[in-house]
């Protein structure tokens, strides 16, 4: 089957947010300040020096070797309870909370960063806990609870322009960002990265001008501004050599890959991801693998390698799965739905299809619900249910056409699906004007083969009556 079904803008976009999200848990830093700290500072130093030593240690170490950056973070909070520091051990919570995200264990990074928070709430240190209400929002943006993750970003927002944290600011915005981009609102989105950038160009803050380039490099990708995308991901890749930034460079090279895999330049794309997946594999970082195990898979599947693109999405999904994460898992259930209508696999596709269609419809996840639409519709058409892929095809133009998605907006398409009043019969007209080029081609092919089986039929007829 030479029929392509997936709609490679549209990955994109489904991709964009969580591409997005792994930017963030590095850009949550949490010191406000970069602090320049050594081994050899610890060895020098008396006890009570030594806790701020080590989480400074931590919080510099984790973007290129988080098991490192752990074991500093854990030796803080041991000599912190020692020592009744209780500063130092919300802030060691805090870093080994960080770390834990960054080995792919959200739940246990979420249990450090709620007993920090207590700690600095009862200390009434606001930037303390301006920085847990920033980290906890990013992990409740991985679970697809959006609301509460706003909610918890508006409040670390508000601490930073009450104390005047220009950098905190900066942070809170770029995070609200993220939140509208996951939602689907990309306009939205640009306007608070763009708010971000301004102000850390003014600080000459390279980390966040990085982070600041990636998204801002992924909405134009989503829009198909090719040229501005690849400009800003090699100014964002610049600053990450720059500052040895493993991470963000991972970030990076797994951004170039997916421009490239946009443009069907699969030679080109195929090395920048497998770069991205050889520095996530050795930083442990399991988010950014399952999203450029993504990519990959999905490039073997438009160079028709399905069992091999298979293999590789289900890897991805095993990944987003340990993760809890809802929106990658949605999304590879997709691709490999995509994957298994070219292998004409339908009823199996179709399955993938609604399991992810029901996930993204739970965190109201605009992008992967309306590729999801998409793909049943493909999929119902293939296999001459029209009347399916009619329905499923109205609900994604409802989506398409809005800006925002609410419940209202569910319940309207969800009536379109459980609507049994129009038929095939009244409406075939209207649906093969939409349909995809190769349906047109079969249906017109069948309708030649009818009209010369007619002829030979009348022929032979008449050549009958001839005889007699």
């Amino acid at each position: 089957m030479k029929k392509r079904y997936h709609n490679k803008t549209m990955y994109r976009i489904t991709a964009m947010p969580l591409l997005l999200f792994c930017i963030f848990v590095s850009a949550a830093r949490i010191f406000a300040q970069e602090k320049s700290c050594t081994d050899r500072d610890l060895l020098l130093a008396p006890e009570q020096k030594k806790v701020e030593i080590l989480n400074c240690l931590s919080e510099n170490t984790r973007n290129s070797d988080p098991k490192k950056a752990m074991n500093y973070a854990e030796k803080a909070l041991n000599l912190s309870k020692k020592l009744n520091d209780k500063i130092g051990e919300a802030n060691s919570l805090s870093n080994i909370g960080v770390c834990y995200y960054y080995t792919g264990n959200p739940n246990l990074s979420q249990q450090n960063h709620l007993s920090a928070l207590q700690i600095f709430t009862e200390l009434s240190d606001m930037q303390g806990m301006s920085n847990c209400y920033n980290n906890l929002a990013i992990l409740f943006q991985e679970k697809g609870e959006y609301d509460t993750s706003l909610d918890y970003n508006l409040k670390s927002l508000k601490i930073e322009e009450k104390s005047g944290n220009k950098k905190g600011i900066a942070k809170s915005l770029k995070n609200i960002g993220v939140v509208y981009g996951c939602k689907g609102d990309y306009t939205e989105a640009m306007n608070y990265f763009k708010q971000a950038y301004k102000i850390e160009k003014k600080l000459r803050d390279k980390n966040g001008m990085m982070n600041s380039c990636i998204n801002i490099a992924i909405v134009y990708e989503s829009q198909q501004k090719f040229e501005e995308a690849l400009y800003q991901y090699k100014r964002a890749l610049t600053l990450a050599n720059e500052l040895n930034n493993l991470k963000s460079k991972a970030i990076c090279l797994d951004g170039l890959g997916n421009l490239y895999y946009d443009l069907s330049e699969y030679p080109l794309a195929l090395p920048y991801l497998y770069q991205s997946l050889e520095i996530n594999e050795a930083l442990g970082a399991k988010s950014g693998m399952a999203v450029t195990l993504n990519t990959i898979g999905s490039i073997y599947q438009e160079q028709q390698e399905y069992d091999k693109a298979n293999e590789i999405l289900f890897q991805s999904l095993k990944l987003y799965e340990q993760l809890d994460d809802k929106r990658g898992s949605a999304s590879a259930m997709t691709s490999i739905g995509v994957n298994l209508m070219h292998k004409e696999n339908f009823q199996k596709a179709n399955e993938y299809f609604n399991q992810s269609l029901e996930i993204a419809k739970s965190i109201g996840a605009k992008p992967e619900i309306m590729e999801n639409y998409l793909q049943l519709h493909y999929s119902y058409a293939a296999i001459w249910d029209f009347d399916r892929a009619k329905k499923y095809l109205e609900c994604y133009d409802a989506l398409n056409d809005s800006t925002k998605i609410n419940d209202a907006l569910l319940n309207e398409t969800d009536s379109l699906l459980s609507d049994k009043k129009n038929s095939v019969t009244s409406e075939l007209k209207t649906w093969i004007i939409k349909a995809p080029l190769v349906l047109k081609i079969i249906l017109i092919l069948i309708i030649i083969v009818i009209f010369i089986l007619l002829f030979l039929l009348i022929r032979n007829k008449q050549r009958f009556l001839g005889h007699t």
